[in-house]
């Protein structure tokens, strides 16, 4: 779907957007992975 607002989070430099974000990326990445293999 659309892209998260993680990356808008990021911008305003919030002090958990940036390890939240990746975790979030992270878990998609794998959830991915899982569902292509």
């Amino acid at each position: 779907p659309v892209s998260p607002p993680w990356r808008f989070l990021a911008r305003s430099r919030l002090p958990f957007a940036q390890p939240v974000g990746g975790a979030t990326n992270f878990a998609h990445g794998g959830a991915r992975a899982a569902a292509n293999s």
